[in-house]
C-alpha cells in the first residue's frame, strides 16, 4: 500500500468488520477504513482503496461482489467463511477455468500476447484451486480432530464423574 492507505471492507457480519478494524488498531500504522454492507456496496468506491478485504457475506451476494470489486488494480483478499461463500467462490474458479481452457482451444485465433495473458489466468486458476482443495482437507481433519478431541473430553469427564 501507498501512503494514503486506505482498506474497504465489505461484509454483512457486522460482528466480523468490527473485530477485524478492532484488531488493526493494534498496529504502529493504522489504514483509513470504509466499512460497508453488500447492501451498500455499488462499486462506486472501486477505485478509492488500496486493498479490498471481503468477509462473510449473505448467501449469493460473494459472485456478484466479486465482479464488482477491481482486483486487477488493487488486491483483494477474501475470506470465505460459510460454505455458501466457498461453494460460490468454487463456481466462479470454475468459470474462469472452462472458459480460458475454451480460449485456449481456439489457438488460430487468438494473438500470441492474448494467448500468453489466457494461460497465465489458467495456471493461477489452477493454483487457487489446488489452494481451496487444500484449505478445504484441512477444515475437515480440523473438524474431525476437533470432534475427537470432544468425545474424548466427554468420555474422561464420565470416567471421573463415575469413578468418584
Amino acid at each position: 500500500m501507498h501512503d494514503s492507505q486506505a482498506v474497504l471492507l465489505i461484509a454483512d457480519d457486522a460482528a466480523f468488520s468490527r473485530d477485524l478494524v478492532g484488531r488493526w488498531q493494534v498496529e504502529r500504522t493504522v489504514p483509513g477504513f470504509t466499512v460497508v454492507s453488500t447492501d451498500l456496496f455499488s462499486g462506486s468506491v472501486s477505485g478509492n482503496f488500496d486493498l479490498a478485504i471481503i468477509g462473510p457475506v449473505r448467501p449469493g451476494r460473494l459472485a456478484p461482489l466479486l465482479r464488482l470489486v477491481d482486483a486487477s488494480t488493487h488486491p483483494v483478499l477474501c475470506i470465505l467463511r460459510s460454505a455458501s461463500d466457498r461453494h460460490d467462490f468454487s463456481n466462479l474458479l470454475t468459470s474462469v477455468l472452462g472458459n480460458s481452457e475454451l480460449l485456449l482451444d481456439e489457438t488460430g485465433d487468438l494473438p500470441e500476447l492474448a494467448r500468453d495473458q489466457i494461460q497465465t489466468i489458467h495456471a493461477t486458476a489452477l493454483q487457487i484451486h489446488e489452494i481451496m482443495q487444500r484449505f478445504s482437507s484441512l477444515a475437515i481433519e480440523m473438524q474431525v480432530a476437533e470432534k475427537e478431541s470432544q468425545d474424548e473430553t466427554h468420555r474422561l469427564s464420565h470416567f471421573t464423574a463415575s469413578s468418584t
